[in-house]
């Protein structure tokens, strides 16, 4: 029984104490101080990997949740969208997306420690935390909500970022990808790759490492409604940033 107030372990601390233990145990075996510093840094690599600490999820964007559509309000052009999106002047929180025609959305951020969460504001995206620190832009949305127009997005379209103080950047869309989850309302559910006719699975952490670790990228997620199942798969628009002054300004 644990007594009130008495901390229990978890995964991390236990791999920590775990750590704590195997060191001295191959200074006594390993006898040639060569190897042992090579196991010692290989176990220590594993052990602080990102990806060892956690298991990355992949979120649910289709889950519906009985909430009503309202006609979306976007401003009629890029600089009154900017004017009315960029007002916090930070430099490093993106707070808009714009592409031609299909999105002009304000971007809100997921709160501490809960990387699963997607905005249910019907003209709002929501910025995936866990892809910051490998220097990839991600957002979520729901495919019964503005996430819909993702799916209308085509490779070679651009995309423009917005951050508060007023700076843009601008992606090309070079790849949209479609995974079926096996497990649709879990965001750590196996995988299929639909244009993969090996059927092969992948885990979670496999996808998020695939789609959100390559740096410079714009990933836009969404789900994918199939035989009634809002949650059935994943969308993916994968886009990479590209110089502003290679391409015709925006109308």
């Amino acid at each position: 029984m644990i007594n009130k107030g008495e901390k229990t372990l978890g995964k991390t601390d236990i791999r920590y104490y775990s750590i704590i233990i195997i060191i001295p145990i191959y200074y006594h075996f390993m006898k040639k101080k060569f190897f042992a510093w090579i196991s010692l840094s290989l176990i220590l690599i594993a052990a602080m990997s990102p990806f060892a600490i956690f298991t990355s999820p992949i979120p649910v964007t289709g889950k519906f949740q009985n909430f009503s559509i309202n006609q979306l309000r976007s401003p009629d052009n890029f600089s009154s969208f900017i004017n009315m999106v960029a007002t916090n002047r930070n430099s490093n929180q993106v707070v808009g997306i714009y592409q031609h025609s299909l999105l002009k959305a304000p971007v809100v951020q997921q709160p501490s420690n809960l990387p699963g969460y997607v905005s249910s504001e019907a003209d709002k995206v929501t910025q995936f935390s866990l892809p910051k620190q490998f220097g990839v832009t991600a957002l979520l949305a729901h495919n019964y909500l503005i996430g819909q127009n993702f799916h209308k997005i085509t490779i070679g379209s651009y995309i423009t970022v917005i951050y508060g103080n007023r700076k843009t950047e601008i992606f090309q869309v070079a790849d949209i990808r479609e995974y079926q989850a096996l497990s649709p309302n879990s965001p750590y559910s196996s995988f299929i790759n639909v244009a993969d006719r090996s059927n092969k699975k992948i885990t979670a952490n496999t996808l998020f490492y695939d789609i959100y670790t390559q740096k410079d990228r714009l990933v836009l997620q969404t789900c994918i409604e199939r035989d009634g199942d809002l949650s059935w798969g994943r969308l993916f628009i994968i886009a990479s940033r590209v110089d502003p002054y290679a391409i015709a300004p925006i109308q």
